[in-house]
């Protein structure tokens, strides 16, 4: 805000006296014709004229505003100088400028150049709206601040705003502004900011968003969150009006041949309804909320962020398998009251952040590709929550930490189809409480299948079939350990046709019965000195055969084998079939102290008697509790 000046100065005569009550008049000239003469910066008209009586010393000070305030530029002061009698000297011209100028020292101006007028559209507490037209603003090392008032600009920095109290891209619904916005940016793409509506209700619209040139890269961000109303979301909210079959947003802006991993863009903070529905499993609709295009190359290495899509036929989907695009990441997905969450073909590195699927018939449906779930929750879904419906085996989703939740009249089916699965951690809940029971949790069928540290509960008290099953016929392995806090509930963990070839290493946090641990293959156990060691491999019977239990002695000691060398101590044969046995020998002398009655030893050198004795040619020797018998 610029500041008066303030003039000094002392009126003298000739010779030399003070002139007291002397006048000294200024005279604003050079202002030119047809301009308004102002303040810079301000709202303020300077005074043409003003004047000053000089004290009796002849001192005299005053403010007005300097030259180097004054729009136009090049405005002197006319100064004329009067003693108390009416005599005057001058006008004499001078540029006063600065916050302080002394006439007793200054120049006068010799030069005298045309006025010029800056145009200026920036006023204090101006009387009427401003505009700038034709021209640009530059605050140099100033900031721009505004109190208490709203900013409303369709452009920022090459950044395009919707919505909100802009009317740029035309009148008609949110959609069409959205495609003129996006038709309005560089070749290359940009940014767009939608405007949440002043009312905080959703934007109604008809006019399928599409974001589909190849190369021209978006990133869509919402200016407010969301709010808790399932029946008017708010914030940044678009709600399809349409019902019938088609896209209320579709992206298609990877080129064809690829996208050179260009990373970043993608739709971030918005809400996407479909005509207002809130209604578990979805109100019926034929419509998609956001499809993933690929007449170009889809949507690679897009970046999505808090985004909720609600009531749609399909929430997300991507449903052409011609090309195969990746690297796609979603943080924050919210897929509610949809027939379909989400419907995904063909991608690969499908990374889904805090994605979570309530309230949907299904949840997440895939047919080929690979997905990865790290946290949130699956949960409430009518009909599936993770469903794979492609060809056994080619296909791969990971769960890290997933909550799995039902509804007490809902299913508790929540994984299936012939997929190859890995989860690590998280929780698998079963809420029913009556009715029929269950029949499995995860019932998968690719290749492998790998599970750590599942806990899984159920309220029942009677069992659901299994936790995992593995139907089979087919290839199927795996390896599964479940924390299982109601077995109760469980008939068993593992069943199928193909549940010998899943390894099982369960336990029961709240039983002290430990489960039995299955194991599909040979179990090798390595040396005790180092991993060079040739293990020992323990066998498991041949597929079919019955079960069998093997209970180990509480004792230190080694295993006697079929083809080793041993001595037994302390054992009892009942009718034991021996083949060419081999039985101790001894010569008379050294048969020693009748032993128990039924000891037998062969007598190198005794006769044939009912009482053994020396010098013969060699018979059995077999004691009968008092003598050695050899007949």
């Amino acid at each position: 805000m610029p500041t008066p000046c303030t003039v000094t100065g002392t009126l003298n005569q000739l010779t030399g006296g003070l002139i007291g009550q002397g006048k000294i008049l200024f005279q604003l000239t050079n202002i030119g014709t047809g301009n308004p003469i102002g303040v810079t910066g301000t709202a303020i008209i300077p005074q043409l004229t003003y004047s000053i009586v000089t004290a009796q010393n002849g001192t005299f000070s005053i403010s007005l505003w300097g030259n180097d305030n004054i729009n136009p530029s090049n405005t002197h002061y006319s100064v004329t100088f009067f003693d108390a009698l009416g005599n005057s000297m001058g006008p004499v011209l001078y540029n006063i400028i600065g916050a302080s100028f002394n006439l007793n020292t200054a120049i006068a101006a010799n030069v005298t150049s045309p006025p010029v007028f800056v145009p200026s559209a920036i006023v204090s507490a101006p009387l009427v709206p401003q505009a700038i037209t034709g021209q640009p603003l530059t605050l140099t090392n100033a900031p721009f601040t505004l109190n208490n008032s709203p900013l409303v600009s369709d452009q920022i920095n090459n950044v395009l705003c919707v919505g909100g109290a802009i009317t740029r891209w035309g009148a008609g619904d949110i959609g069409a502004q959205l495609n003129a916005a996006y038709a309005a940016l560089p070749a290359t793409g940009g940014t767009i900011y939608l405007l949440p509506q002043a009312n905080g209700s959703c934007y109604n619209y008809s006019t399928p968003i599409v974001f589909a040139t190849a190369g021209k890269y978006l990133i869509l961000n919402g200016l407010a969150p969301g709010t808790s109303n399932n029946a008017n979301p708010g914030g940044a909210c678009l709600n399809y009006t349409p019902t019938t079959a088609t896209d209320a947003m579709s992206i298609d802006w990877t080129p064809l041949a690829g996208g050179g991993i260009k990373s970043g863009s993608g739709i971030n903070y918005i809400t996407l309804v479909n005509n207002g529905c809130f209604t578990i499993g979805g109100c019926g609709s034929s419509a998609n909320g956001i499809r993933i295009s690929k007449t170009n190359g889809g949507v690679e290495n897009g970046l999505f962020n808090g985004v909720t899509v609600q009531g749609f036929g399909t929430g997300i989907l991507d449903n052409n398998a011609a090309t195969v695009a990746y690297g796609m990441t979603w943080n924050n997905l919210s897929v509610v009251y949809n027939t379909t969450g989400c419907n995904f073909i063909g991608y690969e590195s499908l990374m889904m952040n805090g994605f979570y699927a309530q309230s949907n018939a299904t949840g997440f449906s895939m047919a080929s590709g690979e997905v990865t779930f790290y946290g949130g929750g699956i949960e409430s879904n009518t009909v599936n929550n993770f469903i794979y419906t492609g060809a056994s085996g080619l296909a791969r989703a990971n769960f890290y930490g997933v909550h799995f939740e039902n509804l007490p009249n809902l299913t508790q089916h929540y994984i299936s189809g012939p997929i190859n699965v890995t989860i690590s951690g998280g929780t698998m809940l079963d809420d029913f409480t009556a009715g029929a029971l269950g029949d499995w949790m995860i019932s998968v069928g690719g290749n492998h299948v790998r599970i750590d540290g599942l806990v899984v509960s159920s309220t029942r008290t009677a069992g659901i079939t299994s936790i995992l099953n593995v139907p089979g016929p087919g290839a199927t392995r795996g390896l599964v350990s479940f924390m299982v806090n109601s077995p109760l509930a469980f008939t068993n963990r593992v069943n199928g046709g193909n549940a010998k070839a899943i390894s099982d290493f369960s336990t029961q946090p709240n039983s002290a019965n430990p489960y039995l641990w299955n194991v599909e293959g040979p179990l090798a156990i390595g040396g005790t000195t180092g991993l060079l060691n040739t293990p020992v491999t323990i066998t498991a019977p041949a597929t079919g055969a019955s079960a069998f239990t093997n209970t180990l002695q509480g004792a230190n000691d080694t295993f006697v084998y079929r083809g080793t060398t041993d001595t037994l101590t302390n054992k009892t044969l009942t009718s034991p079939a021996l083949t060419t046995p081999a039985i101790g020998t001894s010569a008379f002398a050294a048969l020693g102290a009748v032993p128990a009655a039924g000891i037998i030893k062969y007598c190198t050198d005794c006769t044939t008697a009912a009482t053994c004795a020396g010098a013969g040619t060699g018979h059995m020797a077999v004691s009968n509790g008092t003598n050695w018998t050899c007949q």
